[in-house]
Parts: C-alpha cells; structure tokens; sequence
C-alpha cells in the first residue's frame, strides 16, 4: 500500500424528493480528489458521470440537490463499473487508503468485490466531537474552522472538502521515524505509535 497518496472519494445518487415517485437509487457521480501525504497538498481531482439505468426517473429533486442537469447523465460515458476500473488504473485506487464522508465504501461494495482499506472521515469526527447526531460534511467543516468551497453535492466539490477536512484534522502531526518505528508526532512533540 502507497502511504504517499490517499484518495478521497465521493458519490451521489439519484434521489427523489418524499412527493415524487421512487426509483431505486443508483450511483450517479463519482469525485474523486487526491492528496500527497509528503507536501499535504491535494494533487489532482477528476469528475465521473455515471451512466444510469433508470434516466427516465432523474428527478426534479435531484437535479435541483446535484446541480446536474438531465442531459449531463444522459451524456454519461462510463458505467460505476467502468469508472472504477479507471479509479484503479489510473489512480491506485485499491492500492492508496481511501477516505470519505460517510459510508459511501458500503455502497461501492456491491459494484466491487475488493474491499481496500478505508476511513469514514464522518464517524472518525463523530467519535472525537461526540454530537448527538450525524455530522453533515458542512457542520464537520465548521468544526475544523472550514468553510464549504464550491457547490454542495457536486461529487468533486464534496471530495476537494472532504480532502480539506482530513488535511485540517491531521495539521497537527507529523511522521518521525525513531527506532525503526513510525510515530506521530504532534506540534507540542508528545508522541503515539503509529506502527
């Protein structure tokens, strides 16, 4: 596994407002947002479209919540299981820790078999704030003193926060190698293990 890179993803889904009719939801976007663990800079990012089986129930809600308009899925180039085919070849996804906000891992198992190792970046914040409810990326954000940067439910906009919240949350530490260890150290120099 590469240490140096972590991957961040997220995905939407096609949604429907209590008052529409349902359909089943399905992946629709796919952003993903790169950072290099070295510099703590995020590197890269790239928007995936995902074509959809059920376009004739795109809904009104959705595209409101999304920003994405009908014909841009109609236009869709790449089935999930194509995007993620080129999440592996050309981003070392399965090799890289990824990291979303929420449980997004449960919803790729059934596109995936491989089940590469992954961080809830919402229930680590969870656990550390300890809130009486599910933090939103926008509450978790303003926790870290952020702000939301571009538009919300936008795949990529929502993993370039994600990406901003993790680099803000690990600001703090650093890697140090003492004794052939890895050891985080933190900006007062106290020290824990990280194997």
């Amino acid at each position: 596994m590469n240490h140096n890179k972590v991957n961040v993803v997220d995905l939407e889904m096609l949604c429907w407002d209590v008052e529409e009719e349902e359909g089943i939801p399905e992946i629709s976007e796919v952003g993903i947002v790169q950072i290099d663990m070295v510099s703590r800079e995020i590197t890269r990012q790239q928007h995936f479209y995902c074509k959809v089986k059920q376009i004739g129930m795109v809904s009104d809600f959705y595209t409101e919540l999304t920003g994405t308009p009908r014909k841009r899925l109609y236009k869709a180039q790449h089935t999930i299981s194509e995007v993620i085919d080129i999440l592996v070849r050309k981003w070392g996804f399965g090799t890289n820790l990824w990291i979303s906000w929420g449980r997004d891992n449960t919803i790729l198992k059934p596109e995936w078999e491989y089940d590469p190792p992954h961080l809830n970046l919402a229930a680590l914040m969870n656990v550390m704030t300890q809130p009486h409810r599910r933090l939103s990326l926008d509450a978790g954000l303003s926790l870290l003193g952020l702000e939301f940067e571009g538009r919300k439910h936008n795949a990529v906009c929502d993993a370039f926060n994600t990406a901003r919240g993790f680099l803000k949350f690990v600001e703090g530490y650093k890697l140090k190698t003492i004794e052939g260890y890895k050891m985080l150290v933190t900006s007062d120099g106290s020290e824990q293990s990280a194997h």
